[in-house]
């Protein structure tokens, strides 16, 4: 026999499929009740999110798998929140899985198996994982999304592989275990395309997040703090633009901070709080006016950055220079890659100048 698994309590089936209409407003992001209403920005991404969801709401289990994603997104740009919040909107299991916590197939099953189990309530409707033969048991639909994918070992991607690839769609544990993941819908997320292993590239359609500008974060602090002002909002997206959680936290600490000083605006007690975190008057981070002071005569490579930041290599690469390498609608981007190393970008000595900081005219930025 197949696995032997525990009934699983799903959500209620609906009974028929809804009306077009219906199903359109189920996806709008002007639908209050869709998660993905709170996912600000990205619009060609989210765009093909509501697609996969307008027809998985045609079906009685909510299926949206035939289509895979790989989810492509420097750090803070919304990968997961996404990937979450597509989930909660066809409302299926979701199950999230960190590299760094499995070491083998089983331990994949495991994880996916548990989250299907603990998505739903007792309440709900008893769905039993079906077993189409007498060595393999099927997946209810899901959603897995594996974080960090380029972390896998060579060996779980080959296990991985077998299991997302359309034709096949089966994952096989150590003990010999069969799983048909015909009706699994799986993410998969990197921080870099060039990160991704070759053999997922014809597996998955990408979907590429950006930055946002500062009017978008600006609607993201607004949503989750709906008493305060748009302008306050505004000023806050300023001084944490391109990083929407650090400007919730920022908005978060304001709002005690103004409990405490009353008598101050909320337009002073945002620059003292930039200036507390180390952001100048012009909303930019003293690291990152330290790296564009020291390229701004010359490129300066990797590793003598690093050491004139005092930073270490990774921490350089992964969190400090994707905000200044990236561009944005309203901001271009301050630094560029060159074969000689880091060198600034005409907004860049922009920026120097705002600050009444020198440069060297140079005909290469």
């Amino acid at each position: 026999m197949g696995h032997e698994f525990k009934p699983i309590r799903f959500f209620d089936y609906i009974c028929e499929e809804p009306e077009h209409e219906d199903k359109l407003w189920f996806v709008d992001r002007e639908n209050p009740e869709n998660p993905l209403s709170k996912f600000v920005g990205n619009d060609a991404v989210v765009k093909k999110l509501q697609v996969v969801a307008f027809n998985a709401f045609g079906k009685i289990d909510h299926n949206c798998a035939g289509i895979n994603f790989s989810v492509f997104g420097l750090p803070s740009t919304g990968k997961t929140t996404l990937v979450k919040m597509f989930g909660k909107l066809v409302d299926i299991p979701y199950c999230e899985i960190s590299p760094k916590s499995i070491s083998n197939l089983s331990n994949l099953k495991d994880v996916i198996v548990n989250s299907i189990v603990s998505h739903v309530s007792e309440e709900q409707k008893i769905v039993d994982v079906k077993e189409t033969d007498s060595n393999v048991s099927t997946f209810p639909p899901c959603i897995v999304f594996i974080d960090e994918v380029h972390a896998l070992s060579d060996y779980l991607v080959n296990g991985v592989l077998k299991a997302t690839e359309h034709n096949d769609a089966t994952l096989v544990t150590e003990s010999g275990e069969v799983f048909d993941c015909k009706n699994v819908c799986w993410f998969i997320g990197t921080t870099e395309e060039g990160k991704l292993f070759d053999a997922f590239r014809s597996r998955f359609s990408p979907l590429h997040l950006v930055y946002l500008t500062k009017k978008e974060i600006s609607k993201i602090i607004k949503i989750s703090h709906n008493d305060l002002s748009e302008n306050v909002c505004d000023s806050i997206a300023f001084y944490n633009s391109r990083l929407p959680r650090k400007a919730l936290e920022f908005a978060r600490y304001l709002k005690l901070k103004r409990n405490m000083d009353v008598d101050k605006s909320f337009d002073e007690l945002c620059l003292e709080i930039a200036k507390e975190d180390g952001v100048d008057e012009h909303g930019m981070h003293k690291t990152h006016l330290e790296i564009l002071k020291a390229i701004k005569d010359l490129p300066v490579a990797k590793n003598r950055l690093a050491s004139v930041v005092d930073k270490k290599i990774d921490e350089l690469e992964n969190y400090i220079m994707p905000v200044l390498l990236s561009s944005t609608k309203d901001q271009g981007n301050l630094v560029r890659v060159t074969n000689k190393g880091y060198a600034i970008t005409t907004d860049g000595l922009l920026e120097l100048k705002k600050r009444g900081i020198s440069y060297e005219h140079r005909s290469d930025t």
